[in-house]
């Protein structure tokens, strides 16, 4: 599973064309632990993994699972326009 984790950071680095150094000073690490870490020799905090989730906009759930968003269901849709209208209508 450690692989996995790392191959999708190293995926979704690559994809934003950010080096492995680069990567590593957002999340307080060097290069070579983030090759480390995308090899599977070592493993990320949680707190890093949650760095990364921002710097690259995308979920745990993608980063752990390989579960991409679906994006939101019709309701949820539905509540955000919803709320959106009435915030926007306030005096």
């Amino acid at each position: 599973m450690m692989m996995e984790v790392g191959q999708r950071i190293q995926d979704i680095r690559i994809e934003n064309e950010v080096t492995g150094a680069q990567l590593g000073a957002c999340i307080g690490i060097n290069g070579n632990q983030v090759s480390r870490i995308e090899t599977g020799v070592a493993r990320c905090s949680i707190y890093q993994l949650v760095l990364i989730c921002q710097e690259f906009g995308c979920s745990a759930d993608y980063l752990l699972f390989g579960k991409k968003n679906t994006g939101m269901s019709k309701e949820q849709t539905e509540l955000i326009t919803r709320l959106y209208e009435s915030i926007q209508n306030r005096p």
